[in-house]
């Protein structure tokens, strides 16, 4: 009898045990799923930012060559590529989960220590992105922002009159500018082409932005490695409870 009831508690035990893994099971694959998508999602972002530095760097490079432009047509599109180094886009993470699996102390749920690894690895990817966007922008601000908004006039295709009542950006018709107009914005983009410090800050972008989205690219390559991880883990386990 005594040993009928002791299999009977070995029994109980390695059932309790059974169910508390099938939940601890049940819970990881949902983080799983979840760090999937946000992965899939981050891909996406990510190559929009590798498109995105790729064209600002170019954009700055040729600000370095261009020639001064004489015509309405030839204005606007040197506007446009200025525009392209001018605006300002920031990196913003798609790490949803792994913020929850850290800040709840779910990480140990996840039983792939090399999944782990590289979770941290791609946190640390993050704060490189974010630390070199932060220096660059310190850059933008003083040899770009605070030497251009004060000596030219910018978005000068633009219809600020329609835009507040429509919504919508509209550009101005160029066979309606003036030639006093014209001639107003050639000089400033001779002026913009001629300044030194604008010229030393069409270089830095050039540097800037690719050395971000090479970052970018080999941020790309790890989170490729991580989504074939979780594939296996979630394949590998698909039959199990």
């Amino acid at each position: 009898k005594i040993i009928l009831v002791v299999i009977g508690i070995l029994i109980a035990l390695q059932i309790n045990n059974w169910n508390e893994n099938r939940k601890l099971r049940i819970q990881e694959v949902k983080y799983l799923k979840n760090l999937q998508t946000d992965l899939i999602t981050e891909l996406k972002s990510n190559d929009s930012m590798i498109v995105y530095r790729d064209k600002k760097a170019k954009a700055s490079a040729s600000i370095l060559t261009y020639p001064p432009p004489k015509t309405p047509e030839q204005i606007y599109a040197f506007e446009k590529t200025f525009e392209l180094v001018y605006f300002w886009k920031t990196f913003i993470p798609s790490n949803n989960t792994f913020k929850e699996l850290s800040s709840s102390g779910n990480l140990n749920t996840l039983k792939n220590d090399s999944l782990k690894y590289y979770l941290f690895e791609l946190d640390k990817m993050y704060v490189d992105i974010a630390n070199y966007e932060h220096h660059m922008r310190r850059e933008y601000e003083q040899y770009i922002y605070d030497v251009a908004i004060p000596n030219t006039d910018i978005l000068n295709f633009f219809d600020f009159v329609q835009i507040p009542e429509t919504g919508k950006l509209k550009k101005i018709d160029l066979a309606k500018i003036q030639p006093e107009q014209v001639k107003k914005m050639e000089d400033e983009i001779v002026w913009i082409l001629n300044n030194k410090t604008l010229r030393n800050a069409m270089r830095l972008s050039v540097m800037n932005n690719r050395l971000l989205k090479n970052k970018n690219i080999d941020m790309r390559k790890h989170i490729e490695r991580m989504i074939e991880m979780i594939d296996q883990d979630l394949g590998s386990n698909k039959n199990k409870p």
